[in-house]
């Protein structure tokens, strides 16, 4: 396997085969090349470790929302999806590639969902930090969230008081993505009945 210039060369051996626990614990630890591949583009240890530590496996994106684990997919880097520290889905990531999708295809966001609604996520004009990406999260310690499915953004972002992008041209990606959406609902009134006479 050839190194990507724009990813790790996540290692061939061993990575884990899942299909039949499909569980966190059926995955194995990054290699010491991947570690350093992020440490070298600023991640630091802690984000790497805590409060879980990243996996590693080989999965299969299957081209629209989702993933699935494969022994001969593509190596990616596998983290947990959560609401208030409970694991709802797991998401790979490709840094290679940028792929990036939940195992199961209807996760919002990478980084723990309650930080959305969270009153302590606004105290003291805090605001949600949304990132472009993996990397970007984990630079700033798993702080904020990376955004999975922008279809489902006005659903979970339309309440924020305040969002942080990045840089500009991904705030004005997340500002459209959490515009109103267009209805499509057609609504028609009925005829009134008219009565009938003998």
């Amino acid at each position: 396997m050839t190194q990507d210039v724009k990813g790790p060369k996540i290692s061939d051996e061993p990575h884990a085969d899942i299909l039949g626990s499909g569980t966190w614990q059926g995955l194995v630890d990054p290699s010491a090349s991947d570690l350093e591949w992020l440490f070298t583009r600023g991640v630091p240890p802690d984000a790497m470790a805590e409060p879980w530590p990243i996996r590693s496996a080989r999965v299969m994106f299957d081209g629209l929302k989702g993933f699935d684990f494969n022994c001969d997919g593509e190596p990616a880097i596998i983290f947990k999806a959560e609401d208030r520290g409970e694991e709802l889905d797991l998401v790979a990531w490709e840094p290679g590639t940028g792929k990036l999708a939940s195992w199961h295809g209807n996760t919002f966001c990478l980084g723990d969902l309650d930080q959305i609604n969270n009153p302590a996520t606004y105290f003291m004009e805090g605001a949600l930090r949304i990132h472009a990406g993996p990397l970007d999260w984990l630079r700033a310690n798993r702080e904020g969230i990376v955004i999975l499915r922008r279809d489902l953004a006005y659903a979970h972002l339309r309440f924020c008081p305040r969002i942080v992008c990045d840089d500009l041209a991904h705030a004005e990606r997340v500002e459209r993505w959490v515009r109103t959406p267009k209805s499509t609902v057609e609504i028609f009134v009925a005829d009134e009945a008219k009565p009938e006479f003998a």
